[in-house]
């Protein structure tokens, strides 16, 4: 109605009079101050810095109007980058919504901030604001004084290096995270960044809680819902500190709502624990620690939030730019892929990730170009003067007065040509070769605050990055969009990391393909000629079975090792959910039977994790025989000792040593023979192949080459109890007659 629109812009005009009013009162008043610390820089012996050239000196509009467009176009980072070395100078004043804040760059600045005048510097300001908004005010990123050292002494020894070196619960992870690539080559494409902040979260929380989110795995509905609840926190309350006192006019219910519930998900494992105790499985669990400390029920979860923040958008932010940046530089790849094929395809430790050189550097250089924490503050608690800023050239002391904000800029520092060299701006990892670096490179902050999970997030992004070079022989850029960074608490990449990414080939045998790593390379024969290997026809079909796994062999495991043959359309791996342990058989179904076969030529009996391992092939029911006779059978009646089938020969002809046995049934494949009393035949020796070295599991059976007839010849009940062909999962596999030997799948 006429009256109520009169009423309502009444009420705006005043209001916005009002709101007038006291920010001219709020800028004047700053001015003043500023005039007046001017004023005291004679005083004490310095001279004043460079102001930014407003247009407008009592808010600063034309700051927020070019912070405003910045923010619009993503380009903050490149702003700040350009008003340090074109427009003003690396230390100056600006004027923003009605209060003087500095901005620097100058190393000697940032030292006095962090370390030399760490007290007269606390946590202030917009970085304060944001961390209380999305963790609260408890948390270690945004105490100050003894709250803020009791919170560090608290979390510090999860963070010693036999935490840190105990590589199983992150190579676990690093499998699940290798298992959700594509393998098909480069006919896919892939987010690295979206399956990285997953990554990084499941780690996370396993590393705090004893209990992964799963997100790359199997993740719940509230694993999910607290995923983007927190996510939402930190974009928001990024976004809101920035606007300071004007917050307090534009509420934000949904910021409440995400931080009321990422709370109470942690509280609910904080009930778990307390409810079951102390694990025996985990000897150390951070929030276990934390419980036993006698830390207020908030100040946990706070804490627990915090970790969560510094573990999780970190590692999975600084890794993003870095896939982003070797996709498109294949020379720093072909070197990284040769400095990690050093490990002969193992599973590094704790002390070879140190001695990964070039990986390290590499690490280095996505640091410093894109630190995941770009920018940061700090507040004078009292008058005090920073070595640097002062004067025409900024090389003068500048005298800063109480309550000043000093922002400072890493993605400038860390890109310094007078530092660094004219390439500054360029991903150059040799730089590090004879770089030695002290307040110029700080990416994990410095001083007393400096970031208490470094040795943790390096060794993370170290095995992820070692490990994934194993799989894969070359990553590249599947767009031509530009890196476009979006500054919150940390930074991230607008478009995304997609990439096309080329398996690691297996190298060729007599044929056959064969993998160059300890996963899946041929098993040596011993005993025997090794040109005594002709390869008979495989059986039709696209399912295998792998069976007597070591208990801590894992679906990533799996996928890591038979994804290299072809895609794999299904895998299941039934698990004792008692546990946590596989039951020793997993099933996996290719798309191609071609692909089966090649699994099954070159993985019939290997080792995964020092643990002997038997594949066979599924096939038909309805080509099954009746109840086999009693028969000594397992892994030394492999697909080495082929007979006919059906009349099938050989390519070749049987050779001298590979002549049927008297007796030969026929139809009826060499699982079922009767046993020789001459011992296993000449093709069912063991095979090994080089184990993983972090877990020490081995098979104990009695082989025929320690006397015995095979892995199961003293298992009276395994050769009476009736072949589980029979309940074979005929719909995976193609009906039709066999084309080679039928084999037992235990």
């Amino acid at each position: 109605m006429p009256g109520e629109a009169a009423y309502l812009a009444a009420a705006l005009g005043a209001g916005a009079y009002i709101v007038w009013v006291v920010v001219e009162v709020f800028a004047r008043r700053h001015h003043v101050a500023l005039t007046a610390a001017s004023m005291a820089a004679f005083a004490h012996g310095t001279q004043p810095a460079l102001v930014y050239p407003h247009t407008d000196l009592v808010l600063g509009v034309d700051w927020l109007r070019l912070m405003t467009g910045a923010l619009r176009r993503n380009a903050v980072l490149e702003t700040w980058h350009d008003l340090f070395t074109r427009t003003v100078g690396h230390t100056f004043w600006h004027l923003s919504i009605g209060s003087w804040m500095l901005m620097t760059n100058e190393p000697d600045n940032v030292k006095a901030l962090l370390s030399t005048q760490f007290d007269a510097w606390p946590i202030g300001g917009t970085r304060q604001k944001t961390t209380e908004l999305a963790l609260g005010p408890h948390a270690i990123f945004s105490a100050n004084g003894a709250e803020w050292a009791a919170a560090r002494a608290l979390i510090r020894p999860s963070f010693v290096r036999n935490q840190i070196a105990d590589l199983e619960c992150t190579d676990a992870h690093v499998e699940a995270f290798l298992s959700r690539l594509p393998r098909d080559g480069a006919s896919s494409k892939v987010d690295l960044q979206a399956l990285l902040y997953m990554f990084t979260m499941d780690t996370s929380t396993d590393f705090m809680f004893g209990y992964s989110t799963d997100m790359l795995v199997n993740p719940t509905a509230e694993a999910v819902k607290f995923t983007q609840s927190f996510e939402y926190a930190l974009l928001s309350s990024a976004s809101r500190a920035r606007l300071g006192w004007l917050l307090l006019l534009l509420p934000d219910r949904k910021l409440a709502a995400s931080v009321a519930y990422c709370k109470s998900y942690i509280d609910g494992y904080v009930a778990e624990a307390l409810r079951r105790g102390k694990s025996r499985d985990r000897p150390y669990v951070f929030m276990n620690e934390m419980l036993d400390s006698g830390a207020s029920h908030s100040q946990i979860t706070e804490q627990l939030l915090a970790m969560i923040l510094g573990g999780r958008d970190t590692s999975a932010s600084t890794m993003s730019s870095m896939f982003w940046e070797l996709a498109r530089r294949p020379e720093v790849v072909r070197r990284l892929r040769a400095e990690v094929a050093s490990l002969e395809g193992r599973r590094p430790t704790w002390e070879e990730l140190k001695g990964l050189k070039y990986l390290n550097n590499v690490l280095k250089e996505a640091l410093r170009l894109w630190a995941p924490v770009v920018t940061n503050m700090r507040t004078a608690n009292r008058d005090t003067v920073l070595p640097r800023g002062g004067g025409p050239d900024g090389q003068a002391p500048l005298f800063v007065p109480k309550g000043t904000s000093v922002r400072f800029v890493l993605y400038s520092l860390h890109r310094r040509k007078d530092v660094y060299g004219d390439d500054a701006e360029e991903f150059r990892p040799e730089r590090w070769d004879n770089l030695r670096m002290s307040w110029e490179y700080v990416p994990f902050s410095g001083g007393p605050r400096i970031c208490i999970g470094q040795q943790f997030a390096l060794t993370m992004m170290s095995y992820l990055t070692a490990r994934f070079f194993q799989v894969y022989e070359s990553i590249e850029a599947a767009d031509d969009e530009p890196m476009v960074q979006q500054a919150s608490t940390t930074i991230s990449l607008v478009n995304g990391c997609w990439v096309k990414l080329t398996p690691t080939p297996p190298a060729r045998r007599n044929g056959r393909f064969r993998g160059d790593s300890r996963d899946r390379s041929w098993s040596r024969p011993r005993g025997r000629d090794s040109r005594d290997r002709s390869l008979s026809p495989l059986p039709a079909g696209t399912k295998i079975v792998v069976e007597r796994l070591s208990k801590n062999i894992h679906e990533g495991h799996l996928r890591e090792i038979f994804g290299r043959y072809g895609r794999i359309l299904d895998l299941d791996l039934p698990m004792n959910r008692t546990f946590n342990t596989n039951r020793g058989t997993a099933y996996i179904m290719f798309e191609r039977q071609d692909d089966a076969e090649v699994a099954i030529a070159s993985m019939h009996e290997g080792e995964i994790d020092g643990a002997i391992v038997n594949v066979s092939i599924v096939l038909p029911r309805s080509l099954m025989a009746t109840d086999p006779p009693l028969v000594s059978r397992g892994a030394n009646m492999g697909p080495r000792d082929r007979r006919t089938s059906y009349g099938y020969q050989p390519a070749g002809g049987y050779g001298n040593d590979r002549r049927p046995s008297p007796g030969y049934p026929g139809p009826r494949g060499n699982a079922y023979r009767d046993p020789s009393p001459r011992g296993p035949p000449r093709g069912g020796n063991r095979y090994r192949s080089r184990s993983y070295d972090s877990y020490s599991s081995r098979s104990r059976s009695k082989s025929a080459h320690r006397g015995g007839g095979g892995r199961y010849d003293d298992d009276v009940d395994r050769r009476r109890s009736p072949s589980p062909a029979h309940q074979s999962h005929a719909s995976y596999d193609r009906r039709g007659p066999p084309t080679g030997p039928r084999h037992d799948y235990r």
